[in-house]
């Protein structure tokens, strides 16, 4: 019988209550049954695939290996930057960088103002990384071995010294704006850096650490860096000994015109092969930080500027190929020096009754550019640049990267004052690469060649991985009209306004500028911001370098290219020609008394 006291789920049985099961715990029971089935079978396969197919013994090293070690990826093994002369520009070198345990590192108060005093690091940061619970950070990356011996000495627990791969740069901030930089990981930030960091960069060197138990890495009793492959090397046209003489020189230009900045470019005017390329202010890429980005602009390459008077040349040139007119032909001008055509004037500050087409380039005269420009006819004129791509697509130089485009509208929207301002070099924009290009057409008796800067590639053995494909040079003037362009250049130093370029050593052939520059707060050229500049080729009558200098922003009177960028150029030859085993063709006396005249033309 059953009694009505007891829980309907109860059942009495002698001592013994018997509960019944539900359905819902039946499932219960039935899924914890299969999973246990479940895992025996997964065992049960694993070892009939081990008892089968056992693994090799590399197989089971590698298996154990991951079990108490892992790999620590370190900066790249970048390739080398040689000049022309096989003299390293960028290199990688081995710096000590430090590493600590967290799990150990624990430094007293005295040692963290001493790791403050020696690397830098601000003590909250150290106290950052003495607080993480991993087992391995850095501490500092690329320090010297000073810093990393004085740090050492501390005798702090848990402090490691790792040697990695890091950047060099033998000639500092003479290159950086060319070479460029790299980070901290050795990854290219600017120039050559970055435009080959593909080629450059090669394999991460890895350094092997033990893990403890829990599978936490322990930055203790660790095995040698491995290296990996090894970068590609990059092969330069650009010489070491000449950048560093371009760059003394100018640096010295700038602060005798105390201007704001300036850079100067050397070619060869047969090959296209850029010498030097310096830009001032400059930076030094071995420093760890930047104090100013602008520093790092490669001023020849990006920066637009209106030319001037060093563009007159070439309307010259044209006026002399198209025999509109000759060396001798004379032109007449009002000795009020102002010429008035319809829409505006145009103005010589030192005007002259007669000149000649070789005197109008001698003396820089604007009246004259005009008369000359007048005959031409504005689509002839714009043909003038078009030929030296300006206007055009933005100039390709292998090795060289963000080169500005330079600007000349098209000669249908001219006015009037437009085609004036054209035929005495303003009104339009160039770069200095393509000033040094139009210069090398002069030098060379007339042929145009693409510049470049990268000679070839190599492998870290030395193999040739890829060279510079030969392009062609196109003639754009007979060789006659250059010979006679480039001794009126010549004469421009000795009697014109090129006279402080005058070298004691060498004949020179060149031409000054000194362009307005135009203001963007008053929408006006500037009364007093010019660019002074001088362009030209050394030894006359044969050649060997090409070598243009802007000088930006004199702030001393007057700021003509003739007083600040011609002594710059003269300088420059008479070391880098003697370097190149170019003998004097001038007795040293022929250039003394040039040498001491000031350039006092108003149109240079």
């Amino acid at each position: 019988m059953i009694s009505s006291t007891h829980p309907p789920s109860l059942i009495k049985s002698g001592n013994t209550a018997v509960r019944h099961q539900s359905p819902l715990h039946h499932r219960r029971f039935f899924l914890v049954e299969c999973l246990v089935y479940l895992g025996f079978t997964l065992i049960l396969a694993r070892a009939f695939v081990i008892q089968m197919f056992p693994p090799s013994e590399e197989s089971l090293k590698r298996m154990a290996s991951k079990q108490y070690s892992t790999q620590i990826t370190l900066g790249n093994y970048r390739g080398t930057i040689f000049d022309r002369r096989n003299i390293p520009l960028a290199l990688s070198v081995k710096k000590p960088s430090l590493a600590v345990n967290p799990r150990v590192f624990s430094p007293t108060e005295p040692q963290m103002e001493a790791l403050h005093q020696i690397l830098g690091t601000t003590p909250e940061n150290i106290r950052l990384i003495a607080d993480k619970k991993s087992y391995f950070s850095w501490l500092a990356r690329h320090t010297t071995l000073a810093q990393a011996e004085r740090v050492l000495s501390l005798d702090i627990p848990g402090v490691y010294s790792v040697r990695e791969p890091a950047r060099y740069y033998p000639t500092g901030e003479m290159s950086g704006p060319v070479i460029g930089k790299v980070n901290i990981d050795n990854h290219g930030l600017f120039g050559l850096e970055r435009l080959f960091d593909h080629e450059l960069s090669g394999g991460a060197g890895q350094l092997s650490a033990v893990r403890d138990g829990k599978g936490q890495l322990i930055l203790d009793n660790f095995r040698q860096i491995k290296p990996r492959k090894p970068g590609l090397n990059v092969h330069l046209s650009l010489d070491g000994v000449i950048q560093e003489i371009v760059y003394e020189e100018l640096s010295h230009g700038i602060k005798e015109a105390d201007a704001k900045s300036g850079f100067a470019l050397m070619g060869d005017p047969y090959t296209g092969a850029i010498l030097a390329a310096v830009s001032l202010p400059s930076f030094n890429p071995n420093q760890s930080s930047l104090d100013n980005m602008e520093n790092t602009k490669n001023r020849g390459v990006t920066d637009l500027f209106e030319p001037g008077s060093i563009v007159k040349p070439f309307v010259v040139a044209e006026a002399l190929k198209r025999h509109i007119t000759t060396i001798n032909t004379p032109y007449f001008f009002s000795l009020s020096g102002i010429y008035y055509f319809k829409g505006g004037r145009v103005r010589d500050d030192h005007p002259k009754k007669e000149l000649n087409t070789a005197e109008i380039l001698i003396h820089s005269s604007n009246i004259g550019m005009l008369y000359l420009a007048e005959r031409l006819g504005k689509d002839r004129l714009y043909d003038i640049f078009s030929a030296l791509n300006i206007g055009g697509k933005a100039l390709l130089v292998p090795g060289i990267s963000a080169i500005a485009r330079s600007t000349l509208s098209k000669p249908d929207t001219w006015h009037n004052t437009r085609f004036a301002n054209v035929s005495f070099g303003q009104g339009f924009s160039m770069t200095g690469l393509e000033v040094l290009q139009a210069y090398n057409v002069i030098a060379s008796g007339g042929k145009l060649s693409p510049l470049h800067l990268i000679t070839k590639i190599t492998t870290a053995s030395g193999a040739l991985h890829r060279y510079r494909p030969i392009e062609h040079s196109t003639t754009l003037y007979p060789t006659e009209v250059m010979r006679d362009v480039s001794h009126i250049l010549h004469r421009v130093s000795i009697e014109g306004t090129g006279r402080q370029a005058a070298s004691q050593l060498y004949r020179v052939a060149g031409k000054t500028g000194t362009s307005e520059k135009f203001d963007t707060e008053i929408k006006a050229y500037s009364p007093d911001k010019r660019i002074a500049s001088f362009a030209g080729f050394a030894p006359y009558p044969d050649p060997k370098i090409t070598l243009v200098v802007f000088i930006d922003e004199p702030k001393n009177k007057p700021y003509y290219g003739g007083k600040w960028a011609a002594p710059v150029f003269r300088r420059i030859v008479d070391r880098v020609l003697p370097y190149l085993n170019v003998l004097p063709n001038q007795k040293s006396s022929g250039a003394t008394l040039a040498q001491k005249k000031d350039a006092t033309a108003t149109n240079q």
